[in-house]
């Protein structure tokens, strides 16, 4: 299980947290659609793996940005189907 597909869940639950475990370790997520500034999704994604977001699931309208870590991702990166994370801890707010 090196490679994941992510995608925003399809619930009216606004605050999921769960971890799965994985032989290469613990994979942590944590939705939050609550937020004031905006959704907000952290994941602590273990070595070796790699998860790809399905982006058209977050449904981020035009001219709204993703940010990763604080940065600001350009928005024809976020037009495109996945993108994808490798191992660490990541906060994703859009």
């Amino acid at each position: 299980m090196k490679e994941m597909t992510l995608e925003m869940p399809q619930t009216k639950i606004k605050k999921i947290n769960s971890g799965i475990p994985t032989p290469l370790g613990h994979f942590v997520v944590k939705w939050n659609r609550t937020n004031a500034w905006g959704k907000l999704l952290q994941l602590i994604v273990p070595e070796g793996m790699v998860v790809r977001l399905d982006l058209k699931s977050f449904e981020i309208p035009a001219g709204k940005s993703l940010q990763i870590n604080g940065k600001k991702i350009p928005e024809e990166a976020t037009r495109k189907s996945f993108y994808s994370l490798s191992s660490g801890k990541w906060e994703l707010v859009f």
